[in-house]
């Protein structure tokens, strides 16, 4: 049996290798797309792993021959006096990379540096490297003030989808970050369920999260909608079992265009809507092998995330478009983040983490004085929720 399932495996991953769909793939071996999916993220993963292992045996190939050529080229040998070598290596500065340099010549690198800034007055390999410099950074200003304005640039840097407050601790700052879950109960209304203060994303730090809900009287949560945090998936499933993880699929847009050029990000972007606005999830996943074999020669990364992630991104396909909206962005989170910075962004260090939840708190129960109504579209969507959890939802 398992030789026969490790036979459809590799049949499976050779089929996709030649271009064939993956529901094309499952239809016709009669397996699920999600089993085919594993098999491609492992046989990638082992792919990657040797290609990772090749290229460090080649960097560390080339980094020997560098070596070599610097013994070849240097006027001493390595165990002469460290003067002689201080000025037989001065030769070679800019040339090879100091790291390698220092290294080959068993020098110490802030000696050998201090010899040179002693020295780059007379230095005219260093003279020209600084008007090089000057040229390509005053080159660089200038496109990137053309493209986004320097106003735009100072708020992208900016830009954070978790609170993160510098808190005092046993003599250091440490920077924390503050997490915080807003629920939408059965009338429609939306409230804040709590604040909690993490270093670390965990499994176990989830699990504390969702058992102090569940002690404080949360019976059930019918979806989540989380932006892909670490271990909240293990932890949700010990605790609500039975609940729907919706990603926020902002979050995962931004995530994908990232590190994408200026020049490519229009039309890229442009065929990621096409996923995510899909009317089914079989036409979704369609799109997403149209992506990936347009755009996985420059940005395989992008198609990768979303194919390990799919599973909780793709809840929200089988709702209809009320329910949407409501579920597949967290928008409402952060929004309340924002009106949060506006209250602390004062204060640039809290000397405990009670006086940070205090601040917090305060400026909690003022926002929360103006959620007074039910959203406006909160019975189609009830009815909705009715049909799909009913035997979940209290009478």
């Amino acid at each position: 049996m398992k030789k026969n399932s490790e036979y459809k495996k590799k049949k499976a991953i050779k089929r996709y290798l030649d271009g064939e769909k993956v529901k094309q793939i499952a239809e016709a071996m009669k397996i699920s797309t999600s089993t085919i999916y594993s098999w491609i993220r492992q046989y990638n993963e082992k792919r990657n792993s040797i290609v990772n292992e090749v290229t460090e045996l080649k960097k560390l190939a080339e980094r020997q021959q560098q070596m070599i050529e610097i013994l070849k080229t240097v006027d001493c040998t390595v165990s002469a006096p460290l003067k002689e070598k201080l000025s037989a290596m001065e030769k070679l500065y800019g040339k090879y990379n100091n790291h390698l340099l220092c290294e080959t010549m068993e020098v110490d690198r802030g000696t050998f540096l201090y010899h040179i800034k002693r020295s780059k007055g007379e230095n005219n390999w260093y003279n020209q490297r600084r008007e090089e410099l000057k040229v390509h950074i005053q080159k660089l200003f200038e496109e990137n003030n053309q493209i986004y304005g320097s106003k735009k640039i100072t708020a992208l840097l900016r830009k954070q989808y978790v609170i993160h407050y510098h808190v005092r601790s046993e003599g250091q700052i440490i920077k924390k970050a503050v997490y915080i879950a807003i629920g939408v109960n059965m009338d429609g209304r939306k409230d804040v369920l709590g604040m909690w203060v993490g270093e670390n994303e965990s499994a176990k730090f989830w699990a504390g999260v969702l058992n102090s809900l569940r002690n404080r009287g949360v019976e059930d949560i019918l979806i989540a909608c989380t932006d892909n945090l670490t271990g909240f998936s293990q932890a949700i499933e010990a605790v609500f079992p039975k609940t729907d993880i919706q990603n926020c699929i902002i979050h995962q847009l931004r995530n994908s265009s990232k590190y994408v050029s200026y020049k490519d990000i229009k039309s890229l972007m442009a065929d990621l809507k096409k996923v995510y606005t899909a009317a089914t999830e079989e036409a979704a996943l369609d799109a997403l092998d149209s992506f990936a074999a347009a755009w996985d020669s420059k940005y395989p990364k992008i198609s990768k995330s979303w194919y390990e992630n799919w599973p909780n991104l793709s809840t929200y396909f089988k709702f209809p478009q009320e329910l949407r909206k409501l579920i597949y962005t967290t928008n409402t989170i952060e929004g309340f983040n924002r009106q949060l910075k506006k209250v602390t962004k004062a204060k640039s260090v809290f000397p405990t983490d009670d006086s940070l939840f205090k601040m917090l708190y305060l400026a909690m129960k003022d926002i929360t004085k103006k959620w007074t109504g039910r959203r406006q579209d909160w019975s189609r969507i009830y009815a909705q929720l009715v049909i799909y959890y009913g035997d979940r939802i209290p009478e």
